[in-house]
């Protein structure tokens, strides 16, 4: 994740909306490129103590098994030793249904007792109707214990409407993001101008 500087301008409004929305099961975070997405997510990321794991996604990763190869990488680092079932499915020499993997993946982390967020940076480089599908599956029935935040310039294809309808997510636009007049003063006073 990228890292928070000395000289960053906290913004307290921002860490208690994400920290409003960390009983939900999702947060989109959803602006144009420059307004400070990933920054703001890692800043909250810096304020609170829970696990995470965060992926900075690419154009590889359009291609459902590495995608979720990335995936199970971040999910050991944080809560190592316990993808053996996800793990054997992606090796196997037959892709297995998306449908078979999701349930590995939501059992597996239907098991963790922590709550935990992870972390899908540049969404909007994700194309594949493949990945878009197994992402909203999974917020459809989504893990107890965890927290997605998807990071993107545009919204995703994803069952937003029926989300927001059910309360099942919190959203960030560009209007929450943008400097307020308090902030612009925190920022030159850090600029000492």
């Amino acid at each position: 994740r990228p890292p928070v500087s000395r000289d960053h301008v906290i913004r307290n409004d921002l860490n208690e909306r994400f920290e409003q929305f960390r009983s939900l099961p999702f947060t989109l975070v959803s602006a144009p490129a420059g307004y400070g997405k990933s920054i703001a997510v890692s800043h909250w990321l810096n304020s609170v103590n829970v696990p995470y794991g965060w992926l900075s996604l690419d154009e590889e990763h359009n291609d459902l098994k590495v995608f979720l190869n990335y995936i199970l990488t971040l999910l050991e680092e944080v809560f190592p030793g316990r993808w053996y079932g996800l793990n054997t499915l992606l090796k196997a020499t037959t892709m297995p249904s998306s449908k078979a993997l999701l349930h590995e993946l939501i059992n597996s982390l239907d098991e963790i007792e922590d709550e935990f967020v992870v972390v899908l940076d540049d969404y909007h480089l994700i194309s594949s109707y493949e990945v878009h599908e197994f992402v909203d599956y999974m917020l459809q029935y989504p893990p107890e214990n965890m927290h997605l935040v998807i990071i993107t310039r545009k919204d995703p294809p994803l069952k937003i409407k029926h989300l927001r309808a059910y309360n099942r997510m919190g959203e960030v636009r560009s209007s929450d993001l943008i400097f307020k007049e308090d902030d612009i003063r925190k920022l030159l006073f850090l600029l000492k101008v």
